[in-house]
């Protein structure tokens, strides 16, 4: 597995931090942005389905897999 993904192929519990935010939208950059999903943010994906649940600091944010698919993160190595 790629070390950086997008958010959509994290496994659930599996934790990263947000490397890069690939939307061309301005206003969907804006609204990550406001929730605290900016690069080097620490994030765990807490749920898939009906929506993208992350867990950004002591957050929980529920995304469109449209959105989802646009937030980039660098895997964290899993712990032994």
């Amino acid at each position: 597995e790629s070390v950086v993904a997008p958010l959509t192929m994290l496994h659930l519990g599996e934790r990263g931090t947000v490397a890069y935010l690939s939307a061309a939208n301005l206003n969907r950059i804006k609204k990550l942005y406001a929730f605290g999903i900016v690069p080097g943010a620490g994030v765990e994906l807490i749920q898939r389905s009906p929506a993208f649940v992350l867990k950004v600091e002591e957050t929980q944010v529920a995304l469109e897999k449209s959105v989802a698919q646009d937030i980039f993160v660098r895997r964290q190595p899993a712990e032994e």
